[in-house]
């Protein structure tokens, strides 16, 4: 960003520091903090891709060469999962769920980078090879979904940031070879019409891994969480296409008059390396899917989003959990839970004051009546949005694509009617 009088440049961070505790004097230790363990890699300071991007130039022992088609691995990428079941009670407002718990699996991404080699290139193998869960390849195929389950096991895509998970009916579409694997333990019939295997592999990722694994021993809780923030930004980037470029001026001081011009789209050599972010997201899909939604025992999540589930306690304690990389974690504990919608919900926990008028009181324990997560609401105006009865069926902030409800998929009215909200 360039205040164009000065001419001087700033460098967002997304707001990674925002309530990492402390005063602006503490959020810059924690900056500083950042800015020395990624120069200890040679990374100069920059934005978070930018630095994340520089920490795995740096893993890197030798050049590496990544390419395939970018049609075919286009039509492999989708965005993370994020469904919620909206309830009404007797009276028409938002049902508040009540005993529930967070779970999320610890480092999803990064450690699903790390866990198996990446295709550096693919090429067509016969459609009858066995799609192998540990091998990073992609198939183009048909699968039937049996009718009334739960959660659709695959992603399709609708429109251009629109996608949608069906639960029954006839899915067409490619995907990596780990999600049609477990689509196929499922239970769901897959007719694999083309497929790609790895022409050459390689552990793209493990080295790296390691490098950013040494931020969980930074000193202070805002430079953990900017270094996730920095960790966690990397594999998206290898599905850039430069596809939305422009520039947006904003013309007040306020920044409440914004103009934007759009230029034109630019091929990014990105486009080349797309299947590596395919892949990656199918992974973290795959092992929600088979663990988080399936593989807990009774009692389905009420909402779910990329890597995390809110599920009854009762059924969370049934679940295997650890505090390992790619293990499942409890976040936290909910004595009521009010859902909104996909990132759009509020809880209270043990600690959370009955009334904003007990807020310090007490032991010292107490703090505001609600935690909120909603994506999309502006910071300090949540409650404003909670006081309305209002259920919002689709994410407000999906980074890739915007998660409609399921359905079966050959409702084709109601599936139009869902892309319009």
């Amino acid at each position: 960003m360039v205040h164009e009088p000065s001419g001087a440049t700033f460098t967002s961070l997304r707001g990674a520091l925002e309530g990492s505790g402390g005063a602006p004097a503490d959020q810059w230790a924690a900056l500083d903090e950042v800015l020395s363990w990624v120069g200890a890699y040679g990374v100069p300071p920059g934005s978070i891709s930018g630095m994340a991007m520089g920490l795995f130039r740096a893993s890197l022992s030798a050049p590496v060469t990544i390419g395939f088609d970018p049609v075919v691995a286009r039509r492999a990428f989708f965005g993370g999962r994020q469904e919620a079941t909206l309830r009404t009670d007797s009276k028409g407002r938002p049902k508040v769920y009540t005993h529930m718990a967070a779970l999320d699996i610890k480092s999803a991404y990064a450690n699903a980078m790390a866990r198996v080699p990446y295709a550096l290139s693919l090429r067509p193998v016969d459609p009858s090879t066995t799609l192998d869960p540990t091998v990073a390849g992609l198939a183009e195929a048909s699968v039937d979904v049996p009718h009334g389950f739960p959660f659709g096991p695959l992603p399709r895509r609708l429109a251009t940031d629109r996608i949608q998970f069906p639960t029954g009916g006839p899915v067409d579409g490619i995907w990596p070879w780990v999600e049609l694997d477990a689509a196929r333990n499922l239970g769901c019939d897959v007719h694999v019409r083309r497929a790609w295997a790895p022409r050459t592999t390689l552990d793209l990722f493990g080295p790296w891994y390691r490098m950013v694994a040494d931020a969980d021993q930074l000193s202070t809780p805002g430079a953990r969480t900017l270094s996730k923030a920095i960790r966690n930004s990397l594999w998206g980037q290898f599905a850039m296409n430069g596809e939305e470029n422009g520039i947006t001026r904003w013309a007040d001081d306020q920044g409440r008059i914004e103009i934007t011009v759009d230029k034109e789209p630019r091929r990014m050599p990105h486009a080349w390396t797309t299947h590596i972010a395919a892949e990656t997201a199918g992974r973290v899909r795959a092992q929600l899917l088979t663990e988080g939604l399936y593989g807990g025992g009774p009692g389905h999540p009420v909402h779910v989003d990329t890597d995390g589930i809110v599920v009854r306690q009762s059924h969370a304690l049934s679940r295997p959990t650890g505090d390992g990389p790619g293990e499942w974690r409890l976040k936290a504990t909910m004595k009521k839970v009010d859902l909104r919608g996909p990132q759009l919900y509020r809880w209270t926990c043990d600690s959370c004051a009955p009334s904003a008028s007990m807020i310090g009181a007490s032991r010292g324990r107490m703090h505001e009546p609600w935690h909120y997560l909603a994506a999309g609401v502006p910071r300090g105006r949540e409650s404003e949005y909670f006081d309305r009865d209002t259920l919002v069926p689709v994410s407000h902030g999906s980074m890739f694509d915007v998660c409609i409800p399921g359905t079966h998929s050959l409702e084709h009215d109601l599936v139009k009617e869902l892309m319009r909200v």
